[in-house]
């Protein structure tokens, strides 16, 4: 209890009536009292004022009667000085503001009253959030700043490279959450690296996590529960590799995940690694396409710096099979592009080229825009009405790479079958220029299948039994506008016959989504006397994003998951078009 005597000179001193910090935080995203000078009191719960927070977390147990609005509030000191202890029971006197959505008091040490200390701490709260995004948006912000709790959880997200672990109640029953499940992804609880504890090590996804105990944060767009005690992580077991690809042919695309050498670029913005980490990369790419693919005839590859690293990636010793590849440096700014991996032992490439579309799209994006959505402008640079006067901008930063190939069985030199395979390399436009109201990338995304669609129908024109493949890093969902517009043209996405409880790339903030894919076309699909057996490989995307440093193992070698597709010969008098495993 607080003495009379210390709360009445403490209430002597103060200059405006006290206003309780349910009031300032306030029943919507922002606080009523933003710009003013407010009064405030509460027990110290969590105490970060000699850290790069230099602040405290204020809450005032049983403020109100309303759901809505929370108890507890961050106390911005402006500099690290140890004001406070966790116990204590201050009186603050400061600004009200939003800093990037975290409603907080502004003020100094002096703004710092300290009355009592060694008072109970509020009991914490349960975190039970509901599945719907918008309501879960809602019941973290009522317990915004609030000491809270998970006993059990489960992770459905890696630890990533922020240092935050996604994860849900184990009682639920979930053991992971996708883009398209039905009741939503609102229960997902980000547990941060930014309190007194983190979660060690790194966990992966299904791992259980007991002991989470903490104080409700927002930064960086993300309600986050920031550690006050150290929890234990409980592994799950470890996936097992899939057995060896054997089969004479299969094909993959695979994300190198910003493969760069070390040497600078000046004309692109290019990544420097060391020589260490450059190494332990190739490595780790190499044991993904030997142990993970069983070094299919061909992979699709993206995010590859030039020629000098895909030389470096097939000459590692893990592969038994020395790549050719097929690459042409393409305008991106980062330096980044996509190639083709074949295996000439089983391959003949008969033509190939890179495709280029030209837009008249003004979005700021693209190797011509000014990457400002907001306020775009991209430069002219192509035609694209043939009156030789520039009226569009690359459509691409990374144009598709068009192969014309041979496949032999069981080799090219030992007068086996042969057969031609058409295929159509990707990487399109990211989502990282879009906001949770806006999708500024997608219109591009969306020309850029149509011109996908357009190519397709070409290599059709000239060749109505072609067998085509269209495959790489999508950026974009299975049920997105963008793979309309190519199964529209008549494109088999293979992806949708894998399991939904193995269809995924990717997984962003705890959700599980497919970016990856690979399209075919039904002249391919009806190939008589074999099937089609797609799989997406899990090595990446369920592991923590540290397990890049451990070049031991082919796990999180990218952050995306490769998808293989295996051809296999039917039972003679046997027709299917598509087997499914």
């Amino acid at each position: 209890m607080i003495a009379f005597s210390a709360w009445f000179l403490a209430s002597r001193a103060r200059a405006s009536p006290t206003i309780p910090i349910c009031q300032i935080q306030g029943s919507g995203e922002t606080t009523p009292y933003a710009g003013q000078s407010v009064h405030t009191q509460g027990v110290v719960i969590a105490d970060f004022d000699t850290q790069s927070e230099r602040g405290f977390y204020l809450q005032e147990e049983n403020c109100d009667a309303n759901a809505a609005t929370s108890d507890g509030i961050f106390v911005y000191i402006g500099q690290q000085s140890d004001v406070v202890s966790v116990g204590d029971w201050v009186e603050v006197e400061g600004t009200a503001q939003e800093f990037f959505g975290l409603t907080e008091i502004s003020t100094t040490p002096a703004g710092v009253t300290v009355v009592s200390s060694g008072n109970p701490l509020p009991a914490p709260v349960n975190l039970n959030p509901p599945f719907d995004e918008a309501q879960s948006q809602n019941y973290f912000e009522a317990r915004e700043g609030m000491y809270a709790q998970l006993a059990d959880a489960r992770v459905v997200g890696p630890t990533d490279g922020n240092g935050d672990t996604f994860v849900v109640r184990s009682d639920w029953g979930v053991t992971r959450l996708y883009r398209d499940d039905p009741a939503g992804t609102g229960a997902i609880i980000p547990v941060g690296s930014g309190g007194l504890f983190a979660i060690t090590p790194h966990a992966k996804v299904g791992d259980q996590v007991l002991g989470l105990l903490g104080v409700l944060d927002y930064s960086f767009g993300l309600f986050r529960l920031q550690l006050l005690a150290a929890p234990s992580l409980v592994p799950a077991p470890a996936a097992s590799l899939p057995p060896p690809n054997t089969l004479p042919l299969s094909f993959a695309t695979l994300n190198l995940h910003n493969l760069f050498d070390t040497l600078d670029d000046p004309a692109t913005e290019d990544s420097l690694p060391s020589a260490g980490e450059y190494q332990r990369q190739l490595e780790k790419l190499a044991r993904t396409i030997h142990d993970g693919l069983g070094e299919p005839a061909l992979i699709a590859v993206q995010e590859v710096e030039n020629d000098t690293a895909l030389q470096a990636l097939v000459n590692r010793p893990e592969l038994d099979v020395a790549y050719a590849f097929l690459w042409e440096n393409g305008p991106d700014r980062r330096g980044i592009d996509l190639a083709l991996l074949y295996d000439p032992e089983r391959v003949v490439v008969l033509s190939a080229e890179t495709r280029q579309g030209c837009t008249t799209l003004i979005d700021g994006l693209g190797p011509d825009g000014n990457l400002d959505v907001e306020n775009p402008q991209n430069a002219l640079t192509c035609d694209t009405d043939g009156d030789n006067v520039n009226d569009g901008n690359r459509l691409f930063s990374r144009p598709p790479l068009l192969a014309h190939v041979q496949l032999c069985d069981p080799a090219c030199g030992g007068g086996g079958s042969t057969r031609q395979l058409w295929l159509v390399a990707v990487h399109l436009k990211s989502k990282s220029q879009d906001t949770d109201e806006t999708e500024y990338t997608l219109p591009r995304r969306l020309e850029q299948t149509q011109f996908l669609a357009a190519l397709y129908q070409e290599i059709l024109a000239a060749d109505p039994d072609a067998q085509v493949i269209v495959l790489g890093d999508f950026n974009d969902y299975l049920a997105s506008q963008p793979l309309a517009v190519l199964a529209d043209a008549g494109l088999v996405n293979l992806l949708l016959f894998v399991p939904r409880e193995e269809r995924y790339t990717f997984i962003y903030r705890g959700v599980s989504q497919t970016l990856d894919h690979v399209l075919v076309n039904p002249a391919l699909l009806a190939a008589p006397g074999e099937g089609l057996f797609p799989s997406v490989i899990h090595l990446n995307a369920d592991y923590p994003a540290s397990w890049e440093n451990d070049a031991s193992i082919p796990n999180r070698a990218s952050d995306h998951d490769p998808v293989l597709v295996e051809v296999r010969a039917l039972p003679y008098g046997v027709w299917l078009p598509l087997v499914v495993k």
